[in-house]
């Protein structure tokens, strides 16, 4: 079984590709839908619509900050070959070496 803290260690040093790759929209709605993010999250998350990265990047915080990592992997996971590869990423072990970005 994983451990969540070891998996949202490995996201804050993917942070930068993913920003750059999730859906953040898709992966925000889904994660409304099963009750992991509050319509405030939500609406912070869709009121980037046209920044896209930093949208992403609100989302990264915010499940980084809380109980919901899971139901991020699940959403991620669920979204599209872009998604399903960005999941795969994050529960490789090969992520060692890429820089930690600290907000």
């Amino acid at each position: 079984m994983w451990n969540v803290l070891d998996y949202a260690q490995r996201l804050r040093k993917l942070s930068d590709q993913l920003s750059e790759k999730i859906d953040a929209q898709n992966v925000a709605t889904s994660m409304y839908v099963d009750n992991a993010l509050t319509l405030e999250e939500l609406q912070s998350i869709q009121s980037k619509r046209n920044q896209p990265a930093k949208a992403a990047k609100r989302l990264l915080r915010i499940i980084q900050s809380s109980e919901v990592f899971g139901c991020f992997l699940n959403a991620l996971k669920n979204s599209g070959d872009e998604g399903t590869t960005l999941y795969q990423l994050i529960l490789n072990d090969n992520c060692k070496g890429i820089m930690i970005l600290y907000y």
